[in-house]
């Protein structure tokens, strides 16, 4: 259970038992400086990128056929085509754009179109 759902309680909890006076300011500004608190951690913590095969618990995972969508392990054999390799692409430092619109059925661009001065293409 998330920690701002546990704060949550327990200031209503506070609230109920010593009033509305200042018990209110008091939880109100308990929750909201927890939730920034939440939102500053989940943000200056990035994700971790997760290599462990579930079949054979090697840190053999990669992606199979080097799109964005589909994990295999060389070592056992496991593999899964539906699950997200959009993890495994980024920190294998690949060409985001290029896999995204390949996953779309769209042409990579290979140079930007031209701008006018007001910034709309031509």
């Amino acid at each position: 259970m998330p920690p701002i759902l546990l704060a949550s309680t327990a200031c209503g909890v506070a609230l109920v038992i010593r009033g509305p006076e200042g018990a209110f300011a008091a939880a109100a500004g308990t929750l909201f400086a927890l939730a920034m608190l939440w939102i500053l951690v989940s943000v200056f913590s990035p994700a971790r990128v997760e290599r462990t095969c579930p079949g054979c618990g090697g840190e053999t995972l990669d992606r199979i056929d080097r799109g964005l969508r589909g994990l295999a392990c060389p070592a056992c054999g496991w593999e899964d085509r539906e699950a997200s390799a959009f993890l495994l692409a980024e920190s294998e430092d690949a060409a985001l754009e290029e896999l995204v619109l390949a996953e779309r059925g769209r042409p990579g661009r290979t140079e930007a179109a031209p701008r006018d001065v007001d910034g709309s293409r031509r």
